[in-house]
């Protein structure tokens, strides 16, 4: 081999080597290259999720934060609708009165009969009628008051409670009648004209108003129970009870419901004590008292608690 094929061949391995230099460095670049770059999306892949576990955060704690906030306005506007049941409590509106608070008052055992004697029927009563109520019904013609009743109704009609459509009267009679008393019926001042008017209902079995259609009085169906609203109380007054003070006592009852008292209508006896419909019974003084005072002292009592003027 001459000097110059010696010298293109080492030329030529020369170069061979250069170029698998130069393919090897730049196969070393291109894996550095996808290293860095497989890298880079990683640190991208670990950000994403961080953000996206950033966001998820974010979201619970927004949505924890809003329901913390509905909770307590939840409460504050339960607390705000318990203040104002409360506050209602003691200051009703008149619709609210009329609905819920209502006095009944049952005079028991009331002696309203009626005769016939000579053309008319009358209300019989001891002072008028002894003789025919000794005689002729062979009865105690002491038990015939129907002027206790007379003053009963005067001091419930003319009250303010009344007035104020606060109240509502039953009677209930020694012959087991049951009269009703409208609130707008005016009750006769002299007894001669009360027993008039009654005599007139238990014979007709109903009374209305001169001047309109209105039914006053009339006899309804036994028993009186059925007349009264269902959740109200009902009390009976007796001197033989427990004494209590009454304005004390009322007080102490349901604000917002109906309530019942039972009143004899008699000068002898406790038709209170007697009734099967009572609930309880009290007595409001240590002294025997009329049923017409004992209904003025329950009525007052009532109307300054109501503030009915």
């Amino acid at each position: 081999m001459s000097g110059r094929d010696r010298k293109f061949n080492n030329n030529k391995r020369k170069q061979n080597f250069n170029d698998m230099k130069k393919k090897k460095q730049k196969q070393v670049k291109e894996d550095q290259y996808d290293e860095e770059e497989e890298e880079v999306e990683a640190q991208d892949l670990l950000q994403d999720q961080d953000e996206s576990d950033n966001d998820v955060d974010l979201k619970k704690a927004t949505t924890s934060s809003k329901a913390e906030e509905k909770d307590e306005a939840e409460k504050e506007s339960e607390q705000k609708a318990t203040e104002a049941e409360e506050d209602n409590e003691d200051f009703l509106t008149k619709d609210d009165v009329q609905d819920k608070r209502k006095v009944y008052v049952i005079l028991e055992k009331c002696p309203l009969e009626t005769a016939k004697l000579g053309k008319d029927f009358v209300l019989l009563n001891s002072d008028e009628h002894k003789g025919y109520i000794s005689k002729k019904l062979k009865k105690d013609f002491s038990t015939y008051r129907p002027d206790i009743v007379h003053h009963s109704l005067l001091s419930l009609m003319d009250s303010p409670l009344n007035k104020a459509g606060l109240l509502q009267v039953y009677i209930h009679t020694e012959n087991n009648v049951l009269i009703y008393i409208s609130p707008n019926t005016k009750i006769p001042r002299t007894y001669k004209r009360f027993a008039a008017l009654f005599a007139q209902l238990l014979t007709k079995l109903k009374v209305r108003a001169v001047q309109s259609s209105e039914t006053l009085l009339k006899i309804v169906k036994n028993p009186v129970t059925q007349h009264l609203p269902s959740d109200a109380m009902k009390i009976g007054m007796s001197t033989q009870a427990r004494l209590v003070s009454f304005k004390e006592y009322i007080e102490k009852l349901p604000k917002n419901k109906p309530v019942v008292y039972i009143v004899g209508g008699v000068s002898k006896g406790n038709p209170a004590m007697e009734v099967d419909y009572a609930d309880e019974h009290i007595c409001i003084s240590k002294y025997g008292l009329s049923a017409g005072y004992c209904i003025s002292r329950m009525m007052n009592c009532y109307e300054q608690m109501w503030n009915i003027n």
